[in-house]
């Protein structure tokens, strides 16, 4: 039997002992019979995490032709974002292009949200 489950908060390099109450059938009944696995790890969590408070996992957006919406995401301080190739975004299942055919940057990655680049006349 495989037990599945996630922990989001588990620290990059740590130890954590890890405690499953497996119950019986009849546990409603016999509250004593249950069984619990308990086992010792080391933890190992990547160095650096992002994750996103909007959109919401799952949420649909729905905008106009060339609509904008700025994503709001938490990441780890040691998280480059100077670097787009660390990020890529998917609209319909589509890698959107990280740069135009001049390889300009296309959006930007900030402590203030990702966004659109400053048109070319701007640059």
């Amino acid at each position: 039997m495989n037990i599945i489950f996630n922990y989001v908060a588990v620290p990059n390099s740590s130890n954590a002992v890890i405690s499953v109450i497996l119950k019986k059938l009849t546990t409603s009944i016999f509250t004593n019979r249950y069984t619990t696995l308990t086992r010792a790890v080391n933890t190992s969590a990547p160095t650096n995490a992002l994750e996103f408070s909007s959109p919401g996992s799952g949420q649909t957006l729905f905008l106009t032709t060339n609509g904008s919406y700025i994503i709001q995401a938490c990441f780890s301080q040691t998280l480059d974002t100077n670097n787009l190739n660390l990020f890529s975004i998917f609209i319909n299942g589509v890698l959107q292009p990280r740069r135009d055919t001049n390889e300009i940057p296309l959006y930007s990655i900030s402590q203030a949200g990702a966004a659109p680049a400053a048109p070319a006349s701007a640059r």
